[in-house]
Order: structure tokens, then C-alpha cells, then sequence
């Protein structure tokens, strides 16, 4: 529906042009059209089927929601799909303002800087607080997500639970028994 009120859009603009009333003009406008659909394809690589190994050790542990880091990696909603696990990753086209929030947030304090504290952080907060997170899986592929990796093993609000590959797995934590965000503890 928006590409399509952005193309009338486009449409009842050009029409308004003055330029568009030449003779030459519809014709230019469809050569930049074709132009642009020269650009190079999409890459499309293969994806194995199952999930990987970080994924195996999740299946057996009690059920939470998982986040993968960093939050938009384009294969974590592929394992999304195949583990059927709540996950707190998103982005799109539309993506909800908590979930840029907590791309921001993870950002800014957790892949940047020398030191990383993880423990109270703005990142740590939401996840515990608006995202009801129990495990994060981490691709430590980078120097910086490397030293995330430190950071998470150095903290007390996080639980290394396994690594695979340059994939670990952590828990979170909990200051009591643990209970998804906005659930009543009795």
C-alpha cells in the first residue's frame, strides 16, 4: 500500500512539472526507469537447512524469549522461523519504535568504546524490562562483539551458557525467580 501511494504520489508530481507537457519527456522518464532496473541483482546465497549449533543447545532449555545480536542480522529471523522461539528481533520496513529503541541502545553502548559495562546499562534495562529477554545469542565474528563477549562473562546479570562457533549463548540472570516483563510475581 505505501509503494503504491508513493507511486501516485510520484505520478500526480510529475504531472504538475511543466517538464512533463515536452514531447521528449514521458519517454526519458521510462529510460531512467529501465536505467535504474540495471542495477546489480540481489545476492542470494545458500542457507543449509537446521539451525546452527548454538540453536540445538537452546532447544533444550526451559522456554524465554531470545535476542540475537546484533539485532538486525538478516539470518536471525531465518532461525526465528525454524526454532519457533518469541524473539526480539525485527526490522523491516515497518519496525516498532521499542525494537529501534533497543537497536539504538545496543548500539551505542554495547559496540562502541573500549570498556563495555553491561550491568544497568540503557540495553540491559530494556531487555529485562520491555523485552522479557531470557537468552541472547551473540555472533562474536568482530573484535567488538569480541569484547561484548568479555563484558557479558565479566557480568553478573548475564550466564554463559554454551559456544559454538563463533556463536555464544547466554542467559540472563534474574534478581529473583524468573518471570517474563509485566508478569505478577505472587
Amino acid at each position: 500500500v505505501a509503494t503504491f501511494t508513493l507511486a501516485v504520489l510520484a505520478g500526480l508530481g510529475w504531472a504538475g512539472l511543466g517538464l512533463a507537457a515536452r514531447r521528449w519527456a514521458g519517454a526519458a522518464v521510462v529510460a531512467l526507469a529501465a536505467l535504474e532496473s540495471l542495477g546489480p541483482p540481489l545476492r542470494v546465497h545458500p542457507v543449509p537447512p537446521g539451525l546452527p549449533p548454538v540453536y540445538e543447545r537452546l532447544a533444550g532449555l526451559p522456554a524465554g524469549a531470545v535476542l540475537e545480536l546484533p539485532p538486525t542480522l538478516p539470518e536471525a529471523m531465518l532461525w526465528a522461523a525454524r526454532h519457533g522461539r518469541q524473539t526480539a528481533n525485527g526490522i523491516g520496513a515497518f519496525a516498532p519504535p521499542e525494537s529501534l529503541r533497543l537497536e539504538l541502545a545496543v548500539r551505542q553502548h554495547w559496540f562502541r568504546g573500549r570498556h563495555i559495562v553491561v550491568d544497568g546499562s540503557p540495553p540491559d534495562r530494556l531487555l529485562r524490562e520491555r523485552f522479557g529477554v531470557r537468552y541472547l545469542v551473540l555472533d562474536t565474528s568482530r573484535p567488538v562483539r569480541r569484547r561484548l563477549a568479555r563484558a557479558l562473562e565479566r557480568s553478573r546479570g548475564w550466564r554463559l551458557l554454551g559456544e559454538h562457533g563463533t556463536r555464544r549463548l547466554y542467559e540472563l540472570q534474574p534478581a529473583g525467580p524468573w518471570t517474563p516483563a509485566g508478569a505478577v510475581v505472587q
